[in-house]
């Protein structure tokens, strides 16, 4: 998983001026929208007069965290918001002493409660890419992540083997309680395996209704990789390997950082970060299933024309006609590699750094009308600077990391881990009627009411 330079400690800052120039606080921050229908629609009246927010429910060099990274958000169904992240200690790397930390608001995102950790305080492994689901019949919370030892030093960790754990919360994030082991979930030829980032879902239609859902990656000790759902028919309590591809990763481009939405009927439609990197500008992979999640219905393919970096990606639907709402929509936020064009296609929810150039974009957020099973093409609206982001149905939040805070900070996007230099796209004159493929789901902008 790529990082973003983040900011060290005092000392660390003296000795290198270039990175504290350039170093961007490591935050989570909440942007929220909290009228959710002016995402789609002209604001009415009532809605236009609800103030959005922007809140930091993580923040750098607080609580005994040198930083925090890889943030989830869900919501319960007595409306409190629970939002987690790596809580990083000694470095801001994907490898160290690195715990899972939560927060919880009642008052939809405006205030926090206390910081809880919820995985990692009895020990100093390497816990990440926290994924919770909520089951609605229960209020139960299921939070699948992934953990491993490391050997070393901070500054040169080393990973050790990976495994897969999931702890359970039936009183909105108050305690939490370790579920059944999850030996099974990585089969013996796995080497590396993860989970999400970012939250799962549950099945709202079709025969699997009631179905929960994370999405994860994973390699083989035999040279292969490939993308992977886990699901659970019992709210929770239980986990199984559902829809799974893999390919050879030194030819073929493989998913990673998978992110998963419900389409109409049940079905599911995945989209991650593609592993080809340099010379190609399809930096995103996507796979269906039709059957919820089961199986996959064809190999991941690319996404053509999609203007984002090999970064982590989120996806939500927001909409759905047949739950009753007079539109179908799946939202999708990533950051964008293009000039500043896009942004000024519509309203966001804090404006491009004034250092967004082409080649180096800001975040962007696409829609999609069809939210059928098929694979969306989407159209672009702007979002805030991330690093990681996630989003949660309910009140239009997104959570992004890190989040620049001086207008004279240069905002640095997630890097390309290229061998190559990554290539320079021409800036189109905007992407708000590009779509990513003619055969697939039409995406348009979405326009937030202004702050």
């Amino acid at each position: 998983m790529d990082t973003l330079r983040l900011p060290g400690r005092p000392s660390a800052l003296r000795h290198n001026r270039r990175r504290r120039r350039g170093a961007q606080v490591a935050t989570v921050a909440l942007a929220m929208t909290l009228a959710a229908t002016a995402l789609t629609t002209p604001a009415s009246p009532a809605a236009a007069a609800v103030p959005a927010a922007v809140t930091t429910p993580f923040k750098a060099g607080t609580e005994g965290y040198r930083c925090f990274r890889i943030p989830a958000l869900v919501t319960t169904p007595s409306g409190a918001l629970l939002a987690f992240a790596e809580g990083r200690v000694a470095t801001c790397s994907d490898i160290g002493h690195n715990d899972i930390v939560m927060r919880k608001s009642t008052d939809g995102g405006r205030s926090w409660g206390p910081l809880k950790v919820v995985a990692g305080a009895a020990d100093e492994d390497a816990h990440g890419n926290p994924a919770p689901v909520v089951d609605t019949a229960t209020g139960r919370v299921s939070l699948l992540y992934a953990t491993g030892g490391w050997s070393g030093t901070p500054s040169a960790p080393v990973r050790g083997p990976r495994s897969l754990r999931v702890v359970h919360s039936v009183d909105d994030g108050a305690g939490w309680t370790a579920g059944a082991p999850l030996p099974h979930l990585k089969p013996a030829d796995r080497a590396w395996i993860s989970t999400g980032p970012g939250h799962g879902i549950q099945l709202a239609g079709g025969p699997h209704r009631g179905r929960l859902v994370v999405a994860g990656d994973y390699t083989t000790t035999g040279g292969r990789a490939g993308g992977q759902l886990y699901v659970s028919d019992d709210g929770g309590l239980t986990w199984a390997v559902g829809a799974h591809a893999d390919v050879d990763r030194a030819t073929s481009a493989f998913p990673a950082e998978l992110s998963v939405a419900e389409t109409t009927g049940g079905g599911v439609y995945v989209n991650a970060r593609s592993s080809a990197r340099c010379g190609t500008n399809d930096h995103r992979t996507t796979a269906t299933s039709a059957d919820g999640g089961t199986t996959f219905d064809a190999p991941f393919s690319p996404v053509p024309g999609l203007d984002t970096p090999p970064v982590s990606g989120s996806l939500l639907r927001l909409h759905a006609k047949e739950l009753g709402a007079a539109q179908d929509r799946l939202l999708f936020s990533a950051p964008s590699r293009l000039a500043r064009t896009p942004w000024r296609t519509a309203a966001s929810w804090r404006s491009a750094p004034p250092t967004t150039r082409a080649g180096a974009g800001g975040p962007s957020v696409r829609w999609s009308r069809r939210a059928g099973p098929a694979t969306p093409t989407w159209r672009s609206c702007p979002a805030a600077p991330s690093g990681c982001s996630t989003r949660r149905r309910g009140t239009s939040r997104t959570a992004t990391s890190p989040s620049p805070r001086s207008p004279r900070a240069r905002w640095t996007p997630p890097r390309a881990n290229c061998a190559c230099p990554e290539p320079r796209t021409p800036a189109r004159a905007s992407t708000a009627t590009t779509p990513w493929s003619t055969a697939a789901p039409n995406w348009a902008p979405v326009t937030p009411a202004r702050p």
